[in-house]
């Protein structure tokens, strides 16, 4: 999957949204674009976090990994609280 680009996008916005599907229900309704991000949460440090529009104090932490241009693996979990500011 690519980084880069209008194809980056739209791989990490269907990937957000699969890994928001595990974690909570769909009442949830997690902030799965890119631009929608936040920088981290409660003692996470490092990755990006992704937070639910319904439930302030939900959220999910979540890292890409990325090689010669493209997503080669993803890590997720939930956040101790919801997530800081951008």
């Amino acid at each position: 999957m690519a980084t880069a680009g209008f194809d980056g996008d739209v791989n990490v916005r269907m990937i957000n949204f699969a890994v928001s599907r595990w974690h909570s229900h769909e009442d949830a309704a997690f902030a799965v674009r890119l631009d929608e991000l936040r920088k981290g949460s409660l003692l996470q440090v490092r990755g990006h976090c992704i937070q639910s529009k319904r439930y302030p104090q939900v959220g999910i932490a979540i890292e890409y990994f990325e090689q010669n241009g493209y997503i080669v693996g993803v890590k997720h979990s939930h956040t101790v609280g919801g997530c800081t500011a951008n």
